[in-house]
């Protein structure tokens, strides 16, 4: 005992020494190899705990970071050696970042990339060079040409899309307008003068660029849906650990604010300036070896590095019509090999009276006249302006040639000559990609194809797919393309058949690593567990962090642990990260939690970011980021102990709730709510707020999965909207929220017990939204004197169309509104002039809740009802704008196609019952509905044919919904040719036929148009973004007036707001009757026509097919 005391003091002295070392090294991180081995082996634990207890906890993550740094650092007991940690096997997925993917290139490739990947619920940042736009070659100039302007195609002509993905990307972007069909004359151009035209039937046909932007319009489409950081220079990659990346500017900082490290790299650009930036990368990966390349205008036969050719671009104006072809690939000439009529292709706006053409120099010609494209001298402007005029004029058969040349450039990385025949380059193991025509098949449909599916291949790896490295082959040269690019495309291949590809040869081509591609890795080395160092140095074992479980997550921090320690919950956990950006996390006990009271406002934009937990649909990827448009900074799963997930919401959606709230707690139920933790921009926060506008938000403290307590906010439900119990949410809520847990990697049990949970098999009833906020509360609100809540009587009814015909609402969704809300609608209704509204019966239960709607609300009975419900302000505007009438109620009576799977033996008759009511004016809505699937597609026809049949029993109309598989989710269905065949067998009159909300193709429309069927159109046509196609069909006469008919469809569709004057007090996104007006204007502006004729016509056709 006497002897220990000197060692005691003799280790508390050490322990001084080493903490006051600790604080010294806070000042100076650069002595961290000193720092490390005074821990390796020379100090007892209890020193290391003492130090470690000292450090904070910002400290602490450094001192992990500084132990990664050295690989070789013994941290067991004393005089211990440690051992390189063994590798898991854990998918990359269960990796702990959620940094997004760096796009470096914002060419079409790598916009292609960011946009599929964004598709996916990948967050993907692109980060392009261009000062006038992302693009690269596919860019456009719009030129002063006379007293007018014309756009101008100066690299990027013409292109194809064969392969499926490719196919479904055009056709939104064409459905965008953002590209069109090239009708024009194009083909190849002997050197005798001779054109022979392309064969579009075995070629494809070519697409072009939009009217306004040319060739790009498709960059700029792209671009629009996803985040790109435009006018920056990468001129240096760091790795910030084994697993992530960093970007820096030519002066070392950082290049983007918003992140501080990325988990992959793509590059999305070749030439010298690719292949210098991946030279800066500290250690070799397979992006090294296919981004070397050189300059020649012949390609060899195989190379080990990429070759590039330049081309020279002239810009000339011409006289009219002295072509007769629009395009043409020029052959057997030593200086063009291109020439384009831009003014054919983009009609001038302005006056002028030339053609203004793209000529484009051949390989060779561009080779023999380089010089530095940022300064082109003038005596090489000159020579080359006047040779590719004078070799035009020749083509044409001895034109003259002293043509005004408008624009001169030299695409000095122009197109590649050879390829090494693989769509991607992909390193799994350094998170580096690579993607680019330059690949595979220079072309447009190359560049968006390899970006596409890199997009794919990463996702499978990041989900745990198994997808191994691709390494690099050797280049080809290429055969049979042209020289400003292979027309060819991807042959027709898929993305998938591309990324499976890769998977099954594992890397099997040359992989250009020092090591032969072999299994799923990237060569022997690094099934070995090393790999090559950079310049072919030494190799050195990988470091690999080992897969914890949530009880060592809470570890004391004395202990020995790894940098950037998280748990994988499952295969398919994905994208989280350590670092949390200046927000302080608390380290508080797990099941305790901090409360505010519900704070209906949104926060302050002034403010810092928040910290958000999310435990509905919100936890779906697809649901926040595409749909709401939200990019969080940092994401984590976590959860909410001593809560429960329960449908109390008004509607049936989610809402939390304390269990000691609670009067009874299944056995089987969760003891926490789980979810995602979102750090948001305090804009992204507030714009979240508005959304859930019926929600309060209250802090909580959450729970992540690797042990932290973060405080968060958290939407809950106020008294006010809350339901007297919990309901079954409906199927498609439950699936967002289900989908979203997957994806996320939410604990399997939490999973497990959502499928638990049962969704109502039918439209939701009143039920749902019996609560106090829309109806009790509301209704004793009113009635006082100081009644908030006016109508806009007075606004609505200047809203209205003039003249003396009211509008027909052919088909509304009011069964959900309650008694209060559905008096103010009817009333605002009335003051915007409607003068019938169509109840859509869409299941037994709404067709009921219609037709009893019928019975209360119309006549003199509806008026005294409403009166009721109106408070003393609202009826004060009720007496001056002079209404006495409700709108003209009627109802149809069917089943929805989502519904159909709730058919039985009763449904037919129960729909013949109905449909002898006197309100009753059609059967419908019913048809088919491809898009979600909520009833088998055999189920949906079944009962579609049956409600036909029904139809033509009673000689009555049919109110039809048709709606194919959405574009974002792959190829169409046929919904459209299954619903014209069933109304076609059954012999029905075709104009007792209503294609309700038509939202679909050109083609389908001209066959309903066709057949004589009537067409319903809703706010859709008043949306400039998303119902752009519908407008296009309006402006070109494709659908007659005669056969029209408008609806609101409320409580969707809602029209654009500059439609709708903020006077109308319309709230949020739910659209109502008193829209009509809107509608009605949007069509006539399609139509070029007055509103008023509009309401004339289509009010005559509503009459005439619903018998009103």
């Amino acid at each position: 005992m006497v002897a220990d005391r000197p060692l005691r003091a003799s280790s508390l002295k050490c322990s001084l020494i080493l903490a006051s070392l600790a604080a010294r090294l806070l000042q100076r991180p650069d002595q961290l190899t000193t720092f490390g081995y005074l821990l390796k082996g020379r100090s007892c634990s209890s020193h290391r705990s003492l130090l470690a207890s000292s450090l904070p906890t910002t400290s602490l993550g450094k001192m992990r970071k500084w132990r990664k740094a050295e690989p070789d650092m013994a941290w067991g007991g004393y005089g211990s050696q440690a051992e390189a940690p063994q590798k898991t096997g854990a998918s990359r997925a269960e990796s702990s970042s959620n940094a997004p993917v760096a796009i470096i290139g914002g060419g079409l490739s790598g916009l292609a990339c960011g946009w599929s990947l964004r598709r996916r619920g990948i967050p993907a940042v692109v980060f392009d060079t261009g000062k006038r736009g992302p693009g690269g070659r596919a860019s456009a100039r719009t030129m002063k040409v006379g007293s007018g302007t014309q756009v101008v195609d100066h690299a990027v002509q013409a292109f194809t899309a064969q392969s499926p993905e490719v196919r479904e990307l055009v056709g939104l972007m064409e459905s965008d307008g953002a590209v069109r069909r090239w009708q024009g004359l194009v083909g190849d151009l002997k050197a005798d003068g001779k054109l022979q035209p392309r064969n579009e039937k075995m070629d494809g046909p070519l697409f072009i660029g939009s009217l306004k932007s040319g060739s790009g319009a498709l960059a700029d489409w792209l671009a629009s849906k996803q985040e790109v950081v435009k006018d920056i220079w990468v001129a240096k990659l760091g790795r910030i650990s084994d697993m992530a990346w960093a970007l820096q500017g030519r002066r070392g900082q950082n290049v983007s604010n918003a992140y501080r490290s990325f988990s992959y790299v793509v590059i999305a650009h070749n030439g010298k300036c690719a292949d210098q930036l991946i030279n800066t990368a500290p250690v070799q990966t397979a992006a090294h070896a296919p981004l070397k390349c050189r300059f020649t205008a012949e390609a060899s036969k195989s190379s080990d590095r990429l070759e590039l050719c330049s081309l020279w671009a002239c810009v000339v104006k011409v006289p009219k019509g002295l072509a007769t072809f629009e395009g043409a690939f020029i052959h057997d000439n030593a200086i063009l090999s291109w020439a384009g009529n831009n003014s054919a292709k983009y009609p001038p706006s302005g006056g002028h009276d030339q053609d203004v053409w793209t000529l484009i120099s051949t390989p060779e010609y561009g080779s023999a006249n380089k010089c530095p494209q940022e300064a082109i001298p003038d005596h090489v402007r000159r020579k080359v302006s006047d040779e590719m005029c004078r070799a035009f004029g020749k083509l044409l058969r001895g034109a003259s040639t002293s043509w005004e040349v408008v624009h001169l450039q030299l695409w000095g990385a122009a197109n590649p000559l050879n390829v090494c025949n693989q769509h991607f380059v992909h390193d799994p193991q350094h998170q580096v990609g690579i993607c680019g025509d330059w690949l595979t098949s220079p072309s447009v449909e190359g560049a968006l194809f390899s970006g596409l599916a890199l997009a794919a291949a990463l996702e499978r790896e990041l989900r745990g797919g198994g997808l191994g490295g691709t390494g690099a082959r050797r280049f080809q040269g290429l055969t049979g393309g042209h020289a400003i690019g292979n027309f060819g495309g991807a042959d027709g291949l898929s993305v998938a058949a591309a990324v499976e590809a890769a998977t099954r040869s594992g890397g099997k081509g040359q992989d250009h690593g020092n090591s032969e591609g072999k299994g799923k890795g990237m060569g022997k080395a690094r099934e070995e567990g090393a790999y090559p160092a950079a310049g072919g140095a030494a190799k050195r074992p990988l470091v690999e962090r080992p897969v914890i479980k949530p009880a060592q997550a809470a570890a004391s921090v004395a202990e020995p642990s790894w940098p950037d320690l998280q748990v994988a919950a499952t295969s398919k956990s994905r994208w989280r990260r350590t670092e949390n950006v200046g927000v302080p996390v608390t380290t508080l006990p797990s099941n305790s939690y901090r409360s505010t009271a519900p704070c209906p406002g949104p926060a302050s934009a002034a403010e810092g970011p928040k910290w958000y937990f999310g435990f509905g649909a919100n936890i779906n990827p697809w649901k926040l980021r595409e749909q709401r448009q939200i990019l969080p900074l940092e994401e984590f799963v976590g959860k909410l102990p001593g809560w429960k997930l329960v449908f109390n919401h008004k509607g049936g959606f989610g809402n939390i709730e304390p269990l000691s709230a609670l009067i009874s707690h299944g056995a089987s139920s969760p003891d926490a709510v789980h979810g995602v933790l979102l750090l948001l921009k305090a804009k992204d926060f507030d714009k979240l707020a508005k959304m859930e506008h019926e929600y309060g938000t209250r802090e909580v403290l959450v729970e992540t999965y690797d042990g932290r307590s973060i405080p968060a906010l958290a939407f809950i439900t106020p008294p006010q909207f809350k339901l007297s119990a919990s309901l079954a949410p409906t199927p498609r809520y439950l699936k967002l929220i289900r989908d979203g847990c997957d994806s996320m990697g939410i604990d399997p049990a939490y999973r497990s017990w959502l499928q638990t949970v049962s969704s109502t098999p039918s439209e939701r009833g009143s039920e749902y939204y019996a609560v106090q906020g829309s109806a009790g509360q509301k209704l004793k609100k009113q009635q006082s004197e100081g009644d908030p809540e006016l109508l806009h009587l007075a606004a609505v009814a200047s809203f209205a169309v003039a003249g003396d015909t009211p509008l027909v609402d052919i088909g509304a969704n009011l069964g959900k509104c309650s008694a209060p809300e559905l008096a103010a609608q009817l009333v605002r209704a009335s003051a915007a002039r409607v003068g019938h509204v169509i109840l859509t019966g869409c299941s037994i239960k709404s067709s009921k809740d219609a037709k009893r709607m019928c019975e209360e609300w119309n006549g003199e009975k509806g008026v005294q009802k409403a009166l009721s419900y109106l408070g003393v302000a609202s009826r004060k505007e009720l007496d001056a704008a002079g209404i006495q009438r409700l709108p003209t109620l009627a109802f149809t009576a069917g089943v929805h196609p989502h519904d159909a799977k709730s058919c039985d033996g009763n449904t037919i008759s129960t729909l013949r019952s109905l449909a002898e009511h006197p309100s009753c004016v059609a059967i419908g809505e019913c048809g088919l509905d491809y898009d979600r699937m909520f009833t088998p597609r055999e189920v949906q026809l079944e009962w579609c044919r049956k409600q036909v049949e029904l139809a033509i029993e009673l000689d009555m109309p049919l109110f039809m919904h048709e709606r194919d598989r959405d574009a974002v989710k792959g190829a169409p269905l046929g919904s459209a040719g299954d619903l014209r065949k069933i109304i076609f067998e059954s012999e029905i009159d075709p104009s007792k036929v209503c294609i309700h909300c038509f939202t679909g193709s050109d083609k389908d429309l001209k066959e309903y148009i066709s057949r004589g069927y009537q067409i319903g159109l809703t706010g859709f046509a008043a949306m400039h973004k998303r119902g752009a196609h519908i407008r296009r069909f309006l402006e070109a006469g494709d659908l007659p007036l005669h056969h029209l008919m408008i609806e609101t469809d409320c409580p969707v569709m809602l029209p654009d707001k500059q439609y709708l004057p903020d006077s109308l007090g319309i709230k949020g996104r739910t659209n109502e009757p008193c829209c009509m007006p809107a509608v009605c204007r949007a069509v006539a502006e399609c139509f070029r026509v007055a509103p008023e004729e509009v309401a004339r016509q289509t009010t005559e056709n509503a009459a005439r097919f619903f018998g009103l």
